[in-house]
């Protein structure tokens, strides 16, 4: 090859060369960094169990938990997806509705593996603790307890949050939670948050 044409080549394979390194580091950090982003995306639904229609009903509609007529009994339902490359370990959500509201029930689990979840362990202690505190309350002449005011804002604590964990949290995988809870009764209507 002559001289004029190798010079003139090598401005074009210098580029080529250098652009597909270039390309190769990009495609390498791309792939290394992507499963250091974690993203769970979810979904929450809240749905009144006695409707605002029920007072157009011709019979009255009623609804009561252990014998106690509740005004305003609502159910929630939030579904978290893991949407990583990766699997997830250990994952706590603790879940709380405004003050004022009560939680009367909830569950979790996992779909794919169909296992039920548990709450933590620090959370499920202190639910134990707060509850062995007030069974061990004495009871005066009518059945009722005089309640301290620190153990009272413990109750209230056990009362509107509930911690979750989720040991294994496979990709592309759900995990759905249900909650039963009763509205202030202020009147106003309880809002379910989590973090």
């Amino acid at each position: 090859m002559e001289t004029e044409t190798i010079n003139s080549l090598l401005p074009a394979t210098i580029t080529l060369i250098v652009t597909s390194l270039f390309g190769l580091l990009v495609g390498i950090l791309t792939e290394k960094f992507k499963n250091r982003l974690r993203t769970i995306t979810y979904e929450i639904y809240t749905q009144n169990l006695k409707p605002n229609l029920a007072k157009n009903l011709i019979g009255n509609l009623k609804i009561s938990l252990n014998e106690r007529e509740i005004d305003s009994l609502r159910s929630a339902y939030v579904e978290f997806e893991n949407k990583n490359n990766v699997d997830l370990e250990n994952i706590a959500i603790r879940f709380n509705i405004s003050s004022g509201a009560v939680f009367q029930g909830s569950e979790g689990y996992v779909r794919n593996s169909l296992s039920w979840l548990n709450w933590t362990e620090q959370h499920n202690d202190i639910f134990q603790d707060v509850l062995s505190e007030f069974n061990a309350l004495p009871t005066d002449e009518n059945g009722l307890k005089q309640i301290p005011d620190n153990l009272q804002n413990r109750i209230n604590y056990v009362n509107q949050n509930q911690e979750y964990l989720i040991p294994v949290f496979n990709r592309k995988d759900t995990a759905h939670f249900n909650f039963l809870f009763e509205d202030p009764l202020d009147g106003s209507t309880a809002i379910l948050y989590f973090n």
